[in-house]
């Protein structure tokens, strides 16, 4: 290989670098509550064939973990629980996409008063420190499925669990297309913060 082509090699490298989109999926939940193992099963199920680009964790406490866990990605998924409403019935599976830096942080403390979970709230504080500390992610996608038992020891309701694999198939395919423009289409995974089984 010639000087200059290896010059040119290196180069094209360092563009699809430059290109390459960051992404991390956290999925929110504690084990053992039932409805409330919703988020931690879906990105287990996006670990079985985990590989690539985008960084698949599990955190039970999000809103103390986030910092540790979005400095320098591009795109962060929230998978989680709520508890339901007439907006958000039980089984019902909602995307919140947020893009616009300037009004991200209102609008995930918003959506945490309107769906409470047992992570919402800290997950806003979270993002909005993250904010004021410069390390917020350009883009936030909160996936959330409607939930109401949320106990020690309970089973996960059959219309929370019926959501599980379409919802691993739909934020595969969301982060496919994301992604499509810089590096390959595939994912990778870390250990889980407080990780345990169902």
């Amino acid at each position: 290989m010639t000087a200059q082509r290896l010059l040119a090699d290196l180069a094209g490298e360092a563009a699809l670098t430059a290109m390459r989109r960051t992404a991390k999926v956290v999925g929110c939940g504690r084990w053992n509550r039932g409805d409330d193992q919703f988020g931690l099963l879906v990105v287990q199920r996006l670990m079985q064939d985990a590989h690539g680009d985008v960084d698949i964790t599990t955190s039970e406490s999000p809103g103390a973990d986030l910092l540790s866990l979005i400095e320098g990605i591009d795109l962060l998924v929230l998978v989680d629980a709520a508890v339901a409403s007439a907006a958000l019935p039980v089984g019902a599976l909602r995307r919140i996409r947020l893009n616009d830096r300037a009004v991200m942080t209102g609008a995930v403390c918003r959506f945490a008063t309107r769906v409470s979970s047992a992570h919402s709230l800290g997950v806003g504080y979270a993002l909005a420190l993250a904010d004021s500390l410069g390390i917020q992610p350009q883009e936030i996608w909160i996936y959330v499925v409607g939930s109401h038992d949320f106990s020690l020891g309970a089973a996960m309701s059959q219309s929370v669990a019926v959501q599980i694999e379409p919802t691993a198939r739909r934020i595969r395919k969301d982060l496919q297309r994301a992604m499509r423009r810089g590096a390959p289409e595939a994912f990778s995974h870390s250990a889980g913060t407080g990780a345990g089984h169902a």
